[in-house]
């Protein structure tokens, strides 16, 4: 199978613990730490980290059908993460195109729950700066709950969201938040 192709990053698996395990799952994946019982099923942390990104350790992370799929691609930065993006499509290209994520610990463990959160300024690729959330801790734990949040720096107090704790664990409840997404 190709689940590991061009893969860097360091898998440990203790007894009864799995990563990488799924079509593609790791493919292309640039994890510059440990993988712990992560990165499970079809796509699930392909193309992670890909052109200067940064991302890890992962434990019990990112599995589920493209749970992690392009995340912090083209120089993002995620992690670490601990027990988060566990659902199909969880954490789908979040922190993309310099965005910042992280620490998380239990968090956006519903489908699309953290889906393009904190991604760079692809409107206006002059800017130089992205959204940045963190640490995350038990928040966006429902579907589509922070999706697009936030995507693109605000001016004022509501740039960043510095911390994220038990919030946003509603279906869409803070989807978009701060976000310039369409």
């Amino acid at each position: 199978s190709n689940s590991c192709t061009q893969f860097t990053g360091s898998v440990c698996a203790d007894d009864g613990q799995k990563s990488c395990d799924g079509g593609a799952a790791c493919f292309y994946a640039r994890i510059g730490s440990e993988v712990i019982n992560s990165c499970n099923g079809p796509f699930a942390c392909d193309s992670m980290a890909l052109s200067s990104g940064d991302v890890g350790p992962l434990t019990d992370s990112c599995n589920g059908e493209r749970a992690c799929w392009a995340v912090a691609i083209g120089g993002g930065a995620v992690g670490p993460m601990t027990g988060s993006c566990n659902e199909e499509r969880a954490c789908t290209t979040m922190a993309k195109d310099r965005g910042t994520v992280g620490p998380m610990i239990g968090s956006c463990n519903d489908e699309r729950a953290c889906y393009r959160m904190a991604i760079g300024p692809f409107k206006n690729p002059s800017l130089e700066d992205a959204g940045v959330i963190g640490p995350v801790s038990y928040s966006c734990n429902a579907a589509n709950a922070c999706s697009f949040s936030p995507t693109l720096p605000r001016q004022g107090p509501f740039q960043r969201t510095a911390f994220m704790n038990g919030s946003c664990n509603t279906e869409s409840g803070c989807k978009n938040y701060l976000g310039d997404a369409d």
